[in-house]
């Protein structure tokens, strides 16, 4: 390449690498509300771009509270202390159901978790055609009474107690890994199962964080952003 084409191609570079960053940047504030333009960092590296998000405690809570994830301490734990939460207040003896499934029945797919999608690895979607080992799947669920709250339940994955809940930016359901602790205070990981009249085993599913019904988008992923009469019904097995 001559010395000229050189030029005039190094010239235009940080103009078109301009473009892309103000396209990218666009692009993820679309999807998680309220992000702030600061938290994207965008460089490139062997002509690759590569995107990072910091959600540290001290300096981008913010970032952190748009995805939807709790910020991070210094000592590598959660802001909202998460880590040290009272699981067996939350899973005992008085309170456990036993292990479910419920299934998308107009879809016939069996919800479960560990499913990428909107830049996480750990959401929860109507997406498996069997449930493979009841006593530890991601297609099963531990299901504990909420006392004082009718229908009131907590559900637990049997892969490895993970609790379901809440994203909050996008009120996506996720069973967040790394495990969280469950608080009984957390209402992010409280739920309520509603019978549908008439339909012996089929409820629909509401979460008490926002009192918003769980509906099963396009894609098959969970949301809790539904009206009681565009919830999905889902029906239940005890295993």
């Amino acid at each position: 390449m001559s010395n000229l084409a050189t030029t005039g191609l190094n010239a235009i570079i940080p103009a078109v690498n301009n473009k892309i960053n103000k396209f990218t940047k666009a692009s993820i504030i679309s999807k998680y509300a309220g992000m702030p333009q600061n938290c994207i960092n965008l460089d490139y590296t062997n002509d690759r771009l590569n995107i990072s998000i910091p959600v540290d405690a001290s300096r981008h809570r913010r970032c952190a509270n748009a995805l939807g994830i709790p910020a991070v301490t210094a000592s590598g734990g959660s802001s909202t202390g998460g880590t040290q939460g009272n699981d067996t207040a939350c899973a005992n003896r008085k309170t456990a159901m036993g292990i479910w499934s419920f299934r998308d029945r107009s879809r016939n797919k069996y919800v479960r978790g560990g499913v990428t999608a909107e830049g996480r690895n750990d959401l929860v979607g109507a997406l498996a055609s069997r449930v493979s080992n009841p006593k530890k799947a991601w297609e099963t669920f531990k299901l504990y009474s909420i006392p004082g709250v009718e229908g009131g339940r907590r559900i637990q994955n049997t892969i490895d107690g993970r609790w379901l809940e809440t994203v909050n930016a996008t009120n996506t359901l996720l069973l967040h890994g790394p495990v969280r602790r469950c608080r009984t205070s957390n209402k992010d990981m409280q739920w309520r199962v509603i019978s549908v009249p008439g339909q012996r085993g089929i409820y629909k599913l509401q979460s008490l964080r926002n009192n918003k019904f769980v509906q099963v988008t396009r894609n098959g992923l969970l949301k809790a952003n539904a009206t009681r009469s565009q919830a999905t019904r889902f029906g239940w097995r005890k295993y």
